[in-house]
């Protein structure tokens, strides 16, 4: 597939080869129509709808929450597994699996502030891209946000609920201190209650960089979008993705904005580009990689209405309406079906 190799595992027959090599053919021909639906579609036009005509949208974005916040370098390189349940079903991405070398003990992907699924993994390079699935991963990402904020606190409470099994551990195996035996991992920490530290040190800062890695904010100023970004890291192209929510992306636009003397970013977007009012999502890209989002609301006017005490004449207000360059009524009454509208 796209030159990479997949292995099929369990869930046929082998006492029949043909059901495995059928099984095979199946599973293959899933994943090369969705890699085509991503990579051939243009970024802003993948919708969760067409998303889940190939795969199980939702285990998609918790597998790549899970491997990615914890920099598990195996969940590409040796375990990445994904099934079918059956010839009609969707692809489901899991189990997770294979967390040796994970949450800053690999040598070369040891840092809290590295990103690693997004650039390298050949299924989720395109897919992160799209403005469908990376707004459902910073849903999950919000909605576990406690979880993932926590991480480190978890590890510190479990390493002292498990201190005496881990003193026994290092009897058996007396690693403490000493070189590891692989050599493009980090070396064994001197204690046990230095391991513990140093892996709740690595969450709580991988927690405040996978939240944080590109600061926007997002505001309404007269009658335009204003978004403001904190490009920490002086990315080459910098792009911002905005669209109304109640259109489902078909009033996406797409803007460079403009650098500032700050080394910060600016958009300005006439509000009258968008088909709507309402929640507005904005996301960013850096380097052609998603770097952060922000959300905010376009008022919808509140209109009121009074008749005149002789009741010739109808008055109409709205607040809000400064928004906005040109606002028209549209007026009618009940009887007829809008023959004297106005």
């Amino acid at each position: 597939m796209n030159g990479f190799y997949y292995t099929a595992k369990e869930c046929v027959d082998e006492k029949t080869p043909g059901n495995t090599k059928a099984a095979l053919e199946q599973f293959h021909a899933k994943l090369d129509a969705f890699q085509n639906y991503v990579n051939n579609t243009p970024t802003g036009n993948v919708t969760p709808e067409g998303l889940g005509r190939y795969i199980d949208v939702d285990s998609w974005a918790k597998w790549y929450v899970i491997n990615e916040f914890t920099l598990n370098i195996e969940a590409y390189i040796t375990s990445c597994y994904m099934y079918t349940d059956g010839q009609n079903d969707v692809i489901h991405m899991g189990p997770v699996w294979d967390f040796d070398a994970c949450m800053g003990t690999k040598k070369d992907w040891y840092r809290p502030d590295s990103i690693f699924l997004d650039n390298y993994h050949p299924l989720f390079i395109n897919l992160l891209k799209t403005p469908a699935f990376r707004g459902y991963v910073d849903s999950l990402t919000a909605e576990k946000d406690e979880v993932l904020k926590n991480a480190g606190a978890f590890a510190r409470q479990t390493a002292a609920y498990i201190a005496s099994s881990a003193a026994m551990n290092y009897i058996r195996w007396n690693k403490l201190g000493k070189p590891n035996m692989h050599q493009d991992m980090i070396d064994c920490a001197p204690t046990f209650d230095a391991a513990a530290e140093r892996l709740g040190s690595w969450l709580d800062e991988r927690y405040r960089f996978f939240t944080t890695k590109t600061g926007v904010t997002t505001s309404i100023e007269g009658k335009n979008l204003i978004v403001r970004i904190a490009d920490r890291r002086r990315y080459s192209v910098v792009k911002a993705a905005v669209w109304t929510k109640a259109n489902n992306q078909k009033d996406i636009i797409w803007t460079s904005p403009a650098r500032n003397a700050d080394g910060t970013l600016t958009a300005v977007i006439p509000l009258s580009q968008f088909l709507s009012t309402g929640t507005v999502y904005v996301h960013i890209y850096g380097d052609d990689q998603f770097r952060a989002s922000d959300k905010t609301e376009i008022p919808c006017p509140n209109v009121e209405y009074s008749v005149s005490e002789e009741g010739k004449t109808l008055n109409i207000s709205a607040d809000s309406a400064a928004f906005f360059d040109v606002v028209r009524t549209a007026v009618w009454s009940k009887t007829n079906g809008q023959d004297d509208i106005v």
